[in-house]
């Protein structure tokens, strides 16, 4: 009797064991993210593609994952260093969380398989579009020496602000727009910047950004800035991504 309740005891703590274990899971694959709009496709070499679907993306690339024991799953980059690190949750969906069922839940965002068909522009749902896209322009300006230059880009604001067609609108001034380049070009290298330390190479690149609805505000906009007279180049930026994120 003692030897049935001991092999019984043991079955049981076996199937406790094991209901209490994160299974194995194989993720490799296409995974689509409508929300987030963002593609993940999975190697059995560990290694995947990050690809935002039809936008340029600063996370854009291959990187390294793996899983371990625990099922904890971690995301690098080709270097080895650790970017995400989330753990097996079946309950909480949260930014530090995944796992997987029909569908592939991770960083709170759900991935559905794509089963190898092609995730294109045609793809991306209008709602996306609506709440991340950015039309916008940037106008710089042929003399910025002048005595009443920042008078003149001053009312060319607020008559570019009290327009319907536009949604936003930033001043960079040319102070802004080194220390944008010092933060994008020389990050981890700052000592090379020190070079100018009392001279700034983009004295003449204030600008003004603006930002509209849609493009044919935007063409409109533009047109408009292209007929002043102190102002320069007009950049054109029609369709960049306002929310961005790896996973």
């Amino acid at each position: 009797m003692k030897k049935l309740s001991f092999i019984f005891l043991s079955f049981f703590l076996l199937l406790f064991t094991s209901s209490c274990q994160p299974k194995e899971v194989d993720i490799t694959g296409s995974w689509y993210c409508a929300v987030n709009n963002v593609l993940l496709t999975f190697y059995e070499d560990q290694s995947f593609d990050r690809k935002l679907v039809g936008f340029n993306s600063f996370y854009d690339g291959t990187y390294k994952w793996t899983i371990d024991s625990d099922n904890m799953l971690k995301l690098s980059n080709l270097t080895g260093e650790t970017l995400e690190t989330l753990n097996w949750n079946m309950d909480n969906n949260t930014h530090s969380t995944w796992h997987m069922q029909a569908d592939l839940v991770i960083g709170g965002h759900v991935y559905h398989n794509t089963n190898g068909e092609e995730i294109t522009e045609d793809d991306i749902s209008p709602e996306f579009l609506e709440n991340n896209t950015n039309y916008c322009c940037t106008a710089f300006f042929k003399d910025t020496s002048g005595e009443d230059i920042e008078v003149k880009i001053q009312n060319l604001y607020d008559t570019l602000a009290s327009r319907a067609e536009v949604k936003d609108i930033k001043y960079i001034s040319s102070d802004d727009a080194w220390e944008e380049f010092q933060n994008d070009y020389f990050a981890g290298n700052e000592d090379a910047a020190e070079g100018f330390a009392d001279d700034n190479p983009l004295i003449n690149s204030k600008h003004l950004e603006i930002y509209t609805h849609n493009q044919d505000e935007l063409d409109i906009i533009v047109d408009y800035l292209q007929n002043i007279d102190f102002v320069g180049n007009v950049n054109v930026s029609s369709k960049t991504i306002k929310n961005d994120s790896f996973i």
